[in-house]
């Protein structure tokens, strides 16, 4: 898996140097596209990332509603920005009672969703400061500074692009206002992602689960004007 990840995160180096034309900013929310049935009875998927020195926190959020959103409802903090480089984490899913449950190494299971966002939470004062200033969504209408004031919402500060066999680029442009719109801030790959679909309510039933994995690679800068 770790050879896979490896070449995960040099293939998205290669394809956003050459593609940036291929950046995306339509699509906010992802599922995964490997469900399973254990012998236990429950449902659940892994997410598995690896990242190398960056001070930025990376997670997953859900709204009340993907079809149109208007509210944040939950967020699942993945990693925290003083981890230490190539560490990794794991998020847990389940389903239970007819509720999707997720958990991480940082957080226990609280209740969310199959369908979520990608977020990071952007530090300013480089490696060494402790305090959160800005959160950044897939779904830019929710940005804002980290005390949940809105801010930059008409700025996309994290694009996506899809590499193909089901993995995908998340790539962040950290400073507010828009920045220098170069990508390479902190970038995370995943695989078995696929882009979230309409929810039906038979697709809300579904009990299953599946493997994902996510390796993630960054060039942070360590001081922020």
């Amino acid at each position: 898996m770790k050879n896979r990840m490896k070449v995960f995160i040099f293939l998205a180096a290669i394809l956003f140097a050459n593609n940036a034309f291929a950046l995306s900013f339509t699509q906010d929310y992802w599922t995964c596209t490997d469900f399973t049935t254990h012998e236990d009875g429950s449902s659940f998927f892994v997410l598995s990332v690896e990242v190398a020195g960056y001070e930025s926190d990376f997670g997953l959020f859900t709204v009340d509603n993907i079809n149109d959103p208007a509210s944040i409802m939950e967020k699942l903090l993945v990693f925290e920005a003083k981890s230490e480089p190539t560490s990794t984490a794991n998020v847990y899913f389940k389903y239970d009672a007819g509720e999707w449950w997720a958990k991480s190494n940082l957080e226990d299971w609280k209740l969310f969703d199959k369908y979520f966002g990608f977020y990071y939470g952007v530090y300013t004062g480089g490696a060494s400061d402790k305090t959160l200033d800005y959160l950044w969504f897939t779904d830019k209408q929710f940005n804002s500074y980290a005390n949940g004031t809105p801010l930059d919402t008409d700025v996309e500060h994290i694009a996506t692009n899809i590499l193909g066999f089901d993995t995908v680029a998340i790539y962040l442009d950290d400073q507010i206002g828009g920045g220098d719109r170069d990508w390479n801030d902190m970038t995370v790959i995943g695989n078995d992602l696929t882009a979230a679909p309409v929810p039906e309510p038979a697709t809300l039933l579904l009990l299953g689960a599946g493997l994902l994995g996510l390796g993630g690679a960054s060039r942070k800068k360590f001081n922020k004007k």
